[in-house]
């Protein structure tokens, strides 16, 4: 019995010897760092005014309380602040945010103004989705800075008109031979004289008869 029990023994260490060899030791995947996100500095001040970044944007709709500061913190990217409006919508548990200028901007485009808000809100974003609209506060430097650009404008606007006028009359004007035309006073008065004479000889009967007295 105890050999058996000693050959039973010995063929199991032998097995597990063999176990041992074949198994191939897994490593373990090294861990990525993962990169910390870059947040914006977003700061909800009320509920009517929120600041993100230096700029401080009103806001004027927060449909189903879609502004969410640490939401936007994430997602927020500088070349929206170029923009005077910033519209966030929600589809997914996903904020997307996107930057419209202000209505009487002629330089932007049709799909790039706040009046196409509602076309794109009905064809680019989920039916009754929740989401929001900012509207940036102009500081009174922004302010007169944008009236004196707009003098500007209006000057250089009356200085073209004025010079377009100028080569206007130009192309139009008339040349002259260099001799004094007579002004039309004057040349009323010559006719008024010629007529007077021609009427005058026309008054005159063609022959004339001399009454000679007869001396005795």
């Amino acid at each position: 019995m105890n050999a058996n029990k000693k050959n039973k023994e010995s063929v199991k260490e032998q097995v597990a010897s063999k176990i041992d060899s074949i198994t191939v030791t897994v490593e373990e995947p090294e861990k990525k760092e993962e990169k910390p996100v870059h947040l914006s500095k977003v700061e909800l001040l009320n509920e009517k005014q929120i600041k993100v970044e230096n700029a401080t944007y009103k806001i004027v709709v927060n449909y189903r309380e879609a502004v969410q500061p640490e939401a936007l913190a994430e997602r927020y990217n500088s070349i929206l602040s170029k923009y005077d409006y910033i519209v966030g919508d929600w589809g997914y548990d996903q904020l997307r945010l996107k930057g419209f200028y202000q209505e009487d901007n002629h330089r932007a485009p049709f799909d790039k103004k706040i009046n196409f808000l509602e076309d794109y809100l009905y064809e680019f974003c989920n039916f009754g989705c929740a989401y929001f609209v900012l509207e940036k506060e102009q500081s009174e430097k922004t302010n007169k800075n944008k009236s004196k650009r707009r003098k500007k404008r209006q000057n250089k606007d009356r200085k073209d008109e004025v010079q377009t006028d100028k080569n206007h009359n130009k192309n139009f004007s008339i040349k002259t031979d260099g001799k004094k035309r007579p002004t039309p006073q004057k040349k009323n008065e010559k006719q008024r004289k010629e007529t007077n004479s021609r009427q005058s000889k026309t008054n005159q009967p063609k022959t004339s008869f001399q009454i000679h007295e007869k001396n005795d």
